[in-house]
């Protein structure tokens, strides 16, 4: 099979409105439904400086609207990636951006195909941290059968070392103060349930309820 040019696309998903844009095998990670697309086009746009920085105390409209039109243009992203990919006589689907855990089992977890496209680690608080970004970056995945010639290197566990910030600012105690490490189940570093109660109740409602404390509070990342 031809390989994609890899530049070009990435190129393209730049031009598109991406922040970054990384490839991943994704043999190792997989679900079976899923495996005859094994490659991941793993997209992030940042979320905005400004309106992160306000919400320390808990989130804001501007926050909520700022995650709902950045989840709608990491799909027009990836819908766009996905036709690229399949005029190019590859086969492709894009995982939206915002995917419900409540009505509907997720489809695959972006947060899986960043680390192994070498893009970030997970935190303390179970986001994607990424070395200049942190926490900021939403993300949009796209697998594909269209096989790269280069794969990121998968990051296998954190680097958030002892620091706790998220953890002191969590208003519920969600974040249970555990690095995760590949393989490593969530609940062992998060409490999902904490976490999803405290927003139902007191985050705002957009796409979904958002809260965002703890992003405000990572000291890595170009919000401070």
């Amino acid at each position: 099979m031809e390989l994609v040019d890899e530049n070009r696309l990435k190129q393209r998903i730049s031009e598109w409105g991406a922040d970054i844009v990384g490839f991943a095998d994704l043999r190792e990670v997989l679900p079976k439904e899923l495996s005859h697309l094994p490659v991941a086009v793993s997209i992030g746009v940042r979320l905005s400086d400004q309106i992160i920085r306000g919400i320390k105390n808990g989130p804001t409209m501007l926050y909520a609207y700022n995650v709902s039109i950045t989840n709608s243009l990491l799909n027009e992203i990836a819908l766009r990636a996905s036709n690229y990919l399949q005029n190019s006589g590859f086969d492709a689907i894009l995982i939206p951006a915002a995917q419900s855990s409540k009505k509907s089992k997720i489809l695959f977890q972006h947060k899986t195909a960043a680390t192994c496209a070498g893009i970030g680690w997970i935190g303390k608080s179970s986001l994607l941290i990424h070395p200049k970004n942190g926490p900021q970056l939403r993300l949009v995945t796209v697998l594909t059968d269209a096989p790269v010639t280069h794969y990121g290197k998968p990051v296998r566990e954190s680097r958030c070392g002892s620091c706790k910030s998220c953890v002191d600012a969590c208003p519920v105690g969600a974040i249970k103060g555990t690095n995760w490490k590949r393989g490593v189940n969530v609940h062992e570093y998060f409490d999902l349930e904490k976490c999803q109660e405290y927003i139902d109740k007191e985050g705002l409602l957009l796409d979904k309820p958002v809260c965002g404390i703890c992003i405000s509070a990572c000291h890595v990342g170009l919000h401070k």
